[in-house]
């Protein structure tokens, strides 16, 4: 019988005493992509930026693991990003915007230190993006990064099970179709709690949309550094 693979839900902390007070997923760093003002330190590279974002907000499955579109990191030297609020602190995991947008693009879904990529690159990787970033005010070297998404139709729903935060119980979904068109998920009150996949994956990193997943030695190493602002749960699990 084939070992099951485990991996566990990463999040970023909102504790104000860590990433400093008031801070939100919506007053972390900006990347401006305008005419005018830009974070880039040309226009061949916010051109290169732009379009690989629009490309991606139009077909979404480019960011697909089957179909995984990677930007030319030769295009884009370094971005020059924004502190939205001077309160953020030096933390190792961050979210941004682009622009006065409430979003980000899927396929470039984090920044994360310096610190923190050398330790995820020690380990097996599927395809993903990496842009050097640096953000006023920081001397910490970031990366914007991205990892593949293993979209829903690819979830065993036989064996997976999901938490209702709307009826606060665990529930189980007979296929994507009960699942996707599920009233509770639609307003975003159904998470995962334990979900199994029908494919094998090697990597050490799997991303579930919304979620980041690492894998069980992965962990086992982030545990005894000082990686800021980054939470672990180990309640909720992949196995593949």
């Amino acid at each position: 019988m084939s070992h099951i693979r485990k991996y566990y839900r990463i999040n970023r902390s909102w504790n104000h005493l860590i990433v400093g007070p008031g801070i939100c997923a919506e007053k972390q760093v900006m990347i401006l992509t305008g005419d005018d003002k830009n974070s880039f330190i040309n226009e061949c590279e916010r051109q290169s930026f732009n379009e690989f974002v629009n490309k991606t907000v139009k077909d979404e499955s480019r960011s697909y693991i089957d179909n995984f579109a990677c930007i030319n990191q030769s295009n884009i030297t370094i971005i020059n990003a924004v502190k939205i609020s001077e309160a953020l602190r030096g933390i190792d995991i961050l979210d941004y915007r682009i622009d006065n947008t409430p979003f980000h693009v899927r396929g470039l879904d984090y920044i994360i230190s310096e610190k923190f990529i050398k330790i995820i690159e020690k380990y097996k990787l599927p395809d993903y993006n990496k842009i050097k970033l640096k953000i006023e005010g920081f001397n910490t070297n970031y990366y914007l990064i991205g990892f593949p998404v293993i979209i829903p139709e690819k979830f065993n729903y036989k064996k997976s099970i999901f938490y209702d935060h709307c009826l606060k119980k665990n529930r189980k979904f007979k296929n994507h179709e009960e699942y996707y068109n599920d009233n509770n998920y639609l307003d975003g009150t159904v998470d995962y709690f334990k979900v199994v996949l029908f494919d094998r994956y090697s990597f050490d990193v799997l991303h579930l949309p919304g979620s980041l997943f690492f894998s069980e030695k992965l962990i086992a190493e982030i545990e005894k550094m000082n990686i800021i602002a980054l939470e672990i749960n180990k309640k909720i699990t992949v196995e593949c």
